[in-house]
């Protein structure tokens, strides 16, 4: 149907391609054509042509040229009513199949050579040396060229590994032989958070030197001041006198700053050299180590500081998730990292709220390191719901996105003078306002969001910060409308484990809200 939908003087190179397609989706999957045929000999096949019969009128008015060709009508006629004819199970799958194959839809993101060149309307033709990837767009007159397309579809591939044992166990050969170039010196470089050296710098050296592999070191601070261009000066100077290898990996140990510091010394390095993550907060574990996202803090002259304003998507090799670091983390980290999971499990999982309102005490207790299942299960849970948003929006090619939950307003929290805010804090008190904002339109009710309260609570999760202030608020709001490219898209739960994306919350709304939650805090002092 496709294939002769686009049939013209135009679009030749078009319908071949749809017919290269239409094969691939005969190969893939199994067609009762012949059941649709014979269902069109009574009455329901007199009633499926008459419809398709119509739907040609319809197309024949919108695109005569197209529908010229008396053969090409019969044979689109006969396609239509066979279509009409099939199972409703059926259609949705090739419906599935042909969006795989092309999607014109999605125009600015589409891989497609038969997208005419702007301004033009001459067709695609590729090239002998590269015929999958480059094609020339020529005046069907004189034959020289508008101009080329060049295509390339970049595969991600990364794994994110559980490690039971222990990422620095002997048993466990991870960090020592992934990734190692062969018939090269058994060598690595590592980047490693100051505060992890202090604790596991000699079990780190102990591992290396079981594995007979020589390292490099560099240690670095990881908190969020230090979260600055000058850090990925450092790791990129120490890699020139390492003479790292173009297909050498940097692995890099840390919380979520040392990942994204690595990440993006990675990416700008010989334009890109491998890099392992070995994440060692909870935070780090169940965020900053999922994605592809890395980047540093900006202070603008202008603007003043700016949270994550330069960076890149630049996925890792692999990270290992090792819950035993998370047993030597205080309190007030632990809880940090709690805060994005509790943001996971009000947008998308009512399982995940339910263990942390049941068990998160306990899990608090026992820094995640009980004998019970619950502590596996909601670092599963959270990985794998980070993994199911990402991993078909790796770019965030889709602006609307539910793990964005927390993110509006708390990146200008913490990038205010002495807030003393860390980064699970500030999310938790900008989801909190989310949730006011959810009761105040009637999306959730008031017994719910009392719920939600008490269990934060309960987790020790902050609720509220001085620098709740409207001017605050306005401002993360119109930086959200900035990045998200010209709309608020802010999503709001519609109960535990459902979200929506808003784009009209009003300045009324931010200042009876404002008013709500410092009238909420300060009848609790």
């Amino acid at each position: 149907i496709h294939s002769h939908f686009f049939h013209s003087a135009e679009m030749d190179q078009r319908a071949v391609e749809y017919g290269k397609q239409a094969d691939e989706i005969n190969s893939r999957i199994d067609l009762p054509w012949a059941d649709a045929r014979d269902s069109n000999d009574g009455e329901d096949g007199s009633k499926n042509r008459n419809l398709a019969e119509q739907l040609i009128k319809i197309f024949d008015a919108k695109c005569p040229s197209s529908m010229a060709d008396i053969s090409c009508r019969a044979q689109v006629l006969d396609m239509l009513t066979a279509w009409l004819s099939l199972p409703a199970e059926v259609k949705v799958q090739m419906k599935s199949l042909l969006n795989n194959l092309y999607n014109p839809a999605n125009d600015s993101f589409s891989l497609s050579p038969f997208k005419p060149l702007n301004g033009y309307t001459s067709k695609a033709e590729p090239v002998p040396r590269a015929p999958e990837n480059v094609f020339v767009f020529r005046n069907s007159l004189t034959g020289r060229p508008f101009g080329w397309r060049n295509l390339f579809q970049h595969s991600i591939e990364y794994d994110v590994e559980l490690c039971p044992e222990g990422v620095l166990s002997p048993k466990n050969s991870a960090l020592a032989n992934r990734l190692m170039p062969e018939g090269s010196h058994r060598r690595r470089f590592l980047v490693v958070d100051d505060a992890v050296n202090k604790i596991y710098g000699q079990k780190i050296e102990n591992y290396f030197k079981h594995h007979k592999v020589e390292f490099r070191q560099i240690v670095l601070k990881g908190e969020e001041c230090n979260k600055r261009m000058e850090a990925v000066d450092s790791i990129l100077e120490e890699l020139c006198s390492f003479k790292l290898l173009r297909r050498e990996p940097i692995i890099a140990i840390g919380g979520g700053v040392i990942l994204d510091i690595v990440g993006l010394a990675a990416n700008l390095y010989r334009r890109g050299v491998p890099y392992m993550r070995v994440p060692t907060t909870l935070l780090a574990i169940v965020d900053a180590s999922v994605g592809v996202k890395n980047g540093v803090d900006y202070c603008s002259c202008s603007c003043g500081p700016q949270k994550n304003r330069v960076g890149s998507f630049y996925a890792p090799s692999a990270a290992f998730l090792d819950k035993t670091f998370i047993a030597t983390q205080d309190k007030r980290n632990l809880v940090n990292g709690l805060g994005e999971i509790m943001k996971l499990a009000l947008v998308r999982s009512a399982e995940l709220f339910c263990l942390l309102e049941s068990f998160g005490p306990k899990l608090i207790k026992e820094k995640f390191q009980g004998k019970e299942p619950y502590a596996d299960r909601v670092i599963e849970l959270s990985v794998q719901i980070m993994l199911e948003e990402l991993g078909p929006n790796l770019w965030e090619q889709n602006l609307e996105r539910c793990v964005d939950y927390g993110h509006t307003f708390s990146k200008i929290f913490e990038m205010v003078p002495g807030a003393d805010l860390m980064h699970g804090e500030a999310v938790n008190i900008d989801g909190f306002f989310c949730v006011l904002l959810s009761k105040r339109r009637k999306m959730i009710s008031a017994v719910l969001c009392n719920r939600i309260f008490e269990a934060m609570n309960r987790l020790g999760l902050p609720t509220f910060h001085s620098s709740v202030t409207v001017e605050n608020l306005e401002q993360g709001l119109n930086d959200a409308v900035q990045h998200r490219n010209g709309a608020q898209r802010i999503p709001l739960i519609n109960g535990i484990g459902s979200s929506v994306c808003v784009n009209d919350i009003s300045r009324e709304e931010i200042d009876a809200v404002c008013y709500e939650i410092h009238a909420m805090h300060s009848q609790r002092r």
